[in-house]
């Protein structure tokens, strides 16, 4: 396996492909005095082991590190990651982005409106494909699937 993707149809793929397997986001929780959630946050690696859309790639790759969490792909912290990922023009930094935002929005969508993750994740994968001129077959090659 290439470190680095070799083009904005790969790294759709092996994102997209990713979250639809796993099938849930990956965030971590905070709780308030009586247990009860009172924030959740999208990230990168949550502590069940789940990753998010841009987090799958990363710590696949054995590029994960705590310091990661709370910024996003585009954080100038991240340079190096983006680097190595092959992430190093502005559509694939763009790319990168909606990735992420499609699996953070989604969850967000959960949590608010008690919204299918899956089902929200599918309809702005499909956005970011049309977006960005790319092939949506991913999402029909997952159906269903899990891990």
């Amino acid at each position: 396996m290439s470190i680095a993707f070799q083009s904005p149809q790969e790294l759709f793929d092996e994102c997209v492909g990713h979250v639809l397997k796993q099938g849930r986001a990956a965030v971590v929780e905070s709780f308030d005095d009586s247990g009860a959630v009172v924030t959740s946050s999208c990230v990168y690696l949550s502590p069940d082991g789940l990753s998010c859309a841009m987090g799958g790639p990363i710590v696949k790759r054995g590029l994960y590190e705590p310091w990661m969490e709370m910024k996003t792909i585009e954080h100038e912290a991240l340079s190096k990651v983006r680097w190595a990922l092959g992430i190093t023009d502005g559509t694939m930094l763009a790319l990168a982005r909606k990735l992420q935002s499609a699996h953070d929005e989604a969850q967000s969508e959960g949590e608010r409106f008690g919204c299918n993750f899956l089902d929200s994740f599918r309809v702005k994968a499909e956005n970011v494909a049309a977006r960005f001129g790319l092939s949506a077959a991913i999402l029909s090659e997952t159906e269903g699937e899990k891990v």
